[in-house]
Order: C-alpha cells, then structure tokens, then sequence
C-alpha cells in the first residue's frame, strides 16, 4: 500500500451507515513460471448490514455487527490493464472481541475465516 484514505472502521456504528476506503498499491503477481509487477487500486464500499446479528464462530455464539463490503481491486501491469475484479465480505465484529467471522466470495471462490479466541 502506497496511499490510503478513507474510513477502515467508523467511529460510530449504525444500521445501514455506508463507509469507503481507498488505497494506491504496488503488487507483485506471480502465475507459474511469470512473474510480474502490476500497480493500481483497491476500494472498499462498505455497509453496517445488521447491529444484532447471532453468528456462531470458533464453536461460539456471539451477537455481533455485520458489515458488507464490495472490494473493487484495479491493477496495471506494463501499462495494461487487467481486468477490474470485485470481492464480497461479510464481516462480523462482536462488542470487546473484534472481527470474529469474515466470508470472503469473488471468482476465484468462498473463503471462512473464524475467531478461535485463546485455547
């Protein structure tokens, strides 16, 4: 990350409240054999989808906020552009825990990542 602006997390969280990040980056892209550098963008268009959302994480329930995020990621490699691609989140963060749960989905498939708190 070069630049960054925006909000990654509001001070105040309400339902339906919409929030954005914005980054300038450098990448190193690497398919087999090639490899490459490429530079662009990366913007987060994020939305507080719920303030009481149950969602079971690490084998736990927590009441949590969930935030939806539309990750738009804009590179340049050799001054060509490749072709934009968009990512969706869901975000749980519950009250003195944090991020607990994030689904992750675009074209390249469906990632889960839970809070397993301290074993």
């Amino acid at each position: 990350t070069l630049k960054s602006s925006g909000v990654t997390l509001p001070k105040v969280w309400e339902q339906g409240k919409e929030f954005e990040a914005n980054y300038t980056v450098n990448a190193s892209i690497k398919a087999g054999p090639v490899s490459a550098a490429a530079d662009g963008s990366v913007l987060l268009k994020n939305r507080v989808a719920t303030m009481n959302e149950k969602v079971t994480a690490g084998g736990k329930e927590y009441d949590a906020a969930r935030v939806d995020t539309t990750i738009e990621i804009t590179l340049s490699m050799g001054g060509q552009s490749i072709p934009k691609t968009t990512v969706t989140t869901k975000n749980w963060y519950a009250k003195n825990v944090g991020l607990v749960k994030q689904e992750t989905g675009g074209r390249f498939g469906r990632q889960v990542v839970e809070y397993i708190g301290n074993k």
